[in-house]
């Protein structure tokens, strides 16, 4: 390909797989500075990278990740871990455009608290500068600007909450903070978080501009969705339709639309999608899931695994005196039961977090260290 015209040989590398291309950087140095130039790592690609599902929980005192392709029926691969920087427990964010926003808190010691961008396919890591306020535990977001037309832009939200009593009143400030990876900085925007919400968001998901939560509050007797424009740097609110059950929602991401698992008591677990982002009519149910109706079995949903498999958390009780042991299983929708070789013990209900994931050749390294025009 020595002879090739430089624009062909960029035609041919844009069809490859994002493995193949890590491994040709070391063909020549040329090469090597092709794979880190803009042209390349930001460039659109000639076709839909494979979406895989990142799993991340804690067993035996130890953060674990596993991986999933979602184009075939393979089990979890746990082979994947963080650079040793990180330590032994973090908390998993969200993951966009191939990166992952991972952070560490420290009750203890919030200087020592950090938080890092992470691209596993290249292994790039990148450690954020400290933001102004310490990083708060439950209370972090990251997401993706698509509308300026990079690739790299990428935003993290810190939200620091404050308790002020006067004249026996408690009154509750909040110092909301936007760190951009394009200008390698943070910035405070001030008192931006909604009143009615209160220290723990819950998880994320990211759609286009927008990091979405549902926070488990009601404004007016309304369920709403919580959600941060990462463009304009502002948060509002989504209402949710009455006939959608009010219990136990968890936030997801469904065929590219934003969705919500609602427990049902007498039902199970309900499937919400929102066709058309915003718009309140467009709240569908798919289908409901009865093995959550009537169980003593407790149950969590963390996920769709694939078209006909969801990821679930159990918890079989028993009593107050013994802990009762939390499960991961994989549940066959279509078959209407667990799978028989997939089954493996964390170390807690919460933390456990099931995130879709795209490889690519961004590194965030590179991106804050690049100079800005």
């Amino acid at each position: 390909m020595a002879n090739l015209p430089e624009e062909i040989t960029m035609d041919i590398l844009l069809r490859l797989p994002v493995k193949s291309l890590v491994r040709f950087r070391c063909v020549c140095k040329h090469w090597n500075r092709l794979f880190n130039s803009p042209a390349l790592v930001k460039a659109p690609r000639t076709w839909k990278l494979e979406s895989r599902l990142l799993l991340k929980y804690c067993s035996e005192d130890v953060t674990r990740l596993g991986i999933r392709s979602q184009r075939n029926t393979e089990e979890f691969s746990f082979d994947i871990s963080p650079p040793s920087v990180i330590g032994k427990k973090f908390e998993l964010v969200d993951s966009s455009n191939g990166i992952i926003c991972l952070y560490t808190f420290h009750r203890d010691d919030s200087g020592a608290s950090r938080i890092f961008l992470w691209n596993p396919t290249i292994n790039d890591l990148f450690t954020l500068p400290q933001p102004p306020s310490p990083v708060p535990e439950y209370l972090v977001g990251f997401g993706f600007n698509p509308l300026s037309a990079h690739l790299d832009d990428f935003k993290v939200i810190c939200i620091n909450l404050r308790l002020e009593y006067k004249d026996r009143e408690r009154k509750r400030h909040s110092q909301v903070e936007v760190y951009s990876l394009r200008t390698n900085s943070w910035k405070q925007l001030g008192d931006r978080y909604p009143s009615y919400l209160n220290g723990h968001l819950g998880n994320q998901v990211i759609f286009n501009e927008f990091i979405c939560w549902y926070p488990y509050v009601q404004v007016n007797k309304q369920s709403v969705l919580t959600v941060f424009d990462v463009a304009k740097e502002e948060f509002h609110e989504m209402r949710l339709p009455n006939s959608m059950p009010s219990d136990g929602k968890q936030i997801g991401l469904l065929d590219g639309c934003v969705s919500l698992w609602a427990h049902n008591p007498s039902e199970g677990y309900e499937v919400w999608t929102m066709k058309v982002f915003g718009n309140l009519e467009s709240w569908t149910k798919l289908y409901t899931i009865k093995i959550f109706a009537r169980s003593i079995a407790r149950y969590q949903p963390l996920g769709l695994a694939s078209v006909k498999e969801a990821l679930l958390l159990n918890t079989i009780p028993r009593g107050l005196r013994h802990r009762s042991p939390s499960y991961i299983s994989l549940y066959d929708m279509e078959r209407g039961r667990f799978s028989e070789s997939f089954r493996f013990t964390v170390d807690s209900i919460y933390g456990n977090r099931l995130v879709t994931h795209a490889e690519s050749l961004i590194s965030p390294s590179y991106s804050a260290q690049a100079e800005r025009r």
